[in-house]
């Protein structure tokens, strides 16, 4: 690995502290109208078509992915520009909102039992998708399974392990053959038949937990309602969530008699890493916020799957051979054959796993880049293996941007530039109206919101940030001076930064085309109260201010670049 860091352009903002790019300030002000998108995410709504549930279809089609994905942009570009919290916490809880309404969990109360479809499957799913020898009666992923119950009932009386229940010597003289026993229905999302739905809990304390890190607001720490509709409404904190996961992450067994030593499903059954790792990180990022002890739950289950089933090969040290999507706990079958390999499981599971286990991480990371397809040219690309697509070189757009998120965070620079070589040659990149973003070369009304928002994150900070954003949250902020007030996107701010003498450092921009020169004003609150101000611009003593408050000014200047400090 090499040690030269790309460098960002950092207009009028000072070199010696943190900044966003062009290109950052692009996707914040996309993800400022991703988010403010008018549409309705209760039953019988209309959700809008920016929201991502294509990408890496049939697995990842939940639309708390996306929302997830992008609150996780948010908290990274608000450890850049700390002292500028309201729009990338005002993106954050417009996310988060949604994820109490039906859009955020109908598929957990819809989706029950055996899928009626699953002996009409395209044949791709056979094969790619599901466990051998189950064609027909097993669900794909994607398809949550509500209540489904595989358990056979008398099998630990028959072995000896629990005493019998059935002496009235009436028929049935045995133990019924079917239906089959253990988990019944429940459509409550965060319980989950005790085992289930990672998918939305995980990712829901993730959101918790960032929301509550980019903005400080106890709006969310009390029960949230989750509503499905009028008749069907459940009601949790944050901190359920997070000691609910912690309980059941630390679980024996399930409602089915399935053991829970894979950790928690998303789908009933299967135990999918990449999603564990999310219900990880939020237990870790609360855990900081809260001064709570959820983690250890978490970090078991990753030491015992690192060492067992998670990824793996001959060389205990070097890179996988194989990594799971999921391994499922009810017919103990790891999913580690080459047909069931995907190259997004390998490298979004990385970047997760890195921030607790940076060893296991990079081997897995590794072994990606070992199936990476080099063009003559120098560019790499992540490409799906021949079983599924024979000859053909196509990519796993997912898979190539989360590999270029991990070289960033790792600071594989070279591998980082022959990555991003192949993005930026073949997936569209587009800076229009102020904003930045891939098209990935598609006729779309919007951009792809999954692959945008992980590829985004190597547009601000510097390796190690992510791992940063969970273990050393930034909390002094609140209590620091802050910019309020930005009349965005018209204005936008490229830096928002106190140093340790407590100046505030400014830089503002343009954010929307053509709105140069414009009148606008923003405020610095939190100021200490009692003392006289110093505020410059552009190094000069600048007296366009207006006192408000003991602790509060407007600053009145013109949209454009420009750069400020407040003491």
């Amino acid at each position: 690995m090499t040690n030269t860091q790309p460098i960002a352009p950092h207009g009028a903002a000072n070199p010696e502290f943190p900044s966003l790019s062009d290109d950052a300030l692009g996707a914040l002000r996309l993800g400022w109208r991703w988010a403010n998108v008018e549409d309705d995410w209760t039953k019988n709504g209309r959700i809008a078509e920016n929201w991502d549930r294509w990408t890496g279809w049939p697995y990842m089609a939940k639309l708390t992915y996306d929302l997830t994905y992008l609150i996780r942009l948010m908290a990274k570009y608000s450890q850049e520009i700390p002292a500028w919290r309201e729009l990338t916490g005002s993106v954050a809880e417009l996310c988060l909102n949604r994820m109490f309404q039906y859009g955020g969990f109908h598929d957990w109360v819809e989706q029950a039992g055996l899928d009626p479809n699953c002996g009409r499957y395209p044949y791709l799913y056979y094969k790619h998708t599901i466990p051998r020898g189950y064609a027909g009666v097993y669900n794909a992923p994607g398809y949550c399974g509500n209540g489904l119950a595989t358990a056979m009932a008398g099998l630990p009386q028959s072995f000896g392990w629990a005493p019998a229940d059935n002496f009235e010597g009436k028929p049935p003289y045995v133990y019924q053959h079917s239906p089959a026993v253990g988990r019944r229905y429940n459509p409550d999302p965060v319980y989950a038949n005790g085992s289930s739905n990672m998918m939305y809990k995980g990712y829901a304390l993730e959101q918790f937990a960032q929301v509550k890190s980019i903005t400080g607001t106890t709006r969310y720490d009390g029960a949230q309602k989750l509503v499905y509709d009028e008749e069907l409404t459940f009601e949790y904190s944050s901190h359920d969530v997070a000691r609910i996961l912690a309980e059941q992450l630390s679980g024996d067994v399930d409602e089915n008699g399935s053991s829970l030593r894979m950790g928690v499903d998303c789908e009933v059954g299967k135990v999918f890493p990449i999603c564990v790792s999310v219900g990880g990180l939020g237990m870790q990022l609360f855990d900081k916020l809260y001064g709570t002890d959820f983690t250890p739950a978490y970090l078991d289950w990753l030491d015992y799957g690192a060492k067992n089933w998670i990824a793996g090969g001959p060389d205990p040290d070097g890179p996988v051979e194989w990594c799971v999507p999921y391994y499922d706990r009810d017919l103990n079958y790891s999913m580690n054959l080459p047909e069931h390999s995907v190259p997004l499981f390998w490298t979004h599971t990385a970047l997760q796993m890195s921030v607790h286990d940076r060893k296991f991480a990079e081997r897995i990371y590794e072994g990606a880049i070992k199936k990476a397809h080099v063009e003559p040219d120098g560019a790499m690309r992540i490409v799906l293996g021949p079983e599924f697509v024979g000859p053909a070189i196509l990519d796993d757009v997912w898979g190539q941007v989360s590999a270029l998120a991990c070289a960033y965070e790792f600071a594989d620079w070279d591998r980082y530039e022959a990555l991003k070589l192949h993005v930026d040659k073949s997936y569209g990149l587009t800076r229009k109206d102020g904003e930045a973003y891939y098209t990935l070369s598609l006729d779309e009304p919007w951009p792809r919101g999954i692959p945008n928002h992980i590829l985004q994150l190597t547009w601000a900070g510097e390796p190690g940030d992510f791992k940063r954003m969970y273990l050393e949250p930034n909390t002094a902020k609140f209590d620091q001076p802050t910019v309020e007030g930005v009349d965005f996107p018209s204005l936008t701010i490229r830096q928002a930064y106190v140093d340790n003498a407590g100046t505030l450092h400014v830089a503002t921009d343009v954010g929307t085309p053509g709105a140069e020169g414009r009148a606008t004003r923003f405020l610095v609150t939190k100021l200490a109260p009692g003392r006289s101000r110093a505020v410059t611009r552009g190094g000069q003593e600048f007296g366009g201010y207006t006192e408000v408050s003991p602790t509060e000014i407007e600053i009145s200047t013109q949209v454009g670049p420009g750069y400020f400090t407040v003491r």
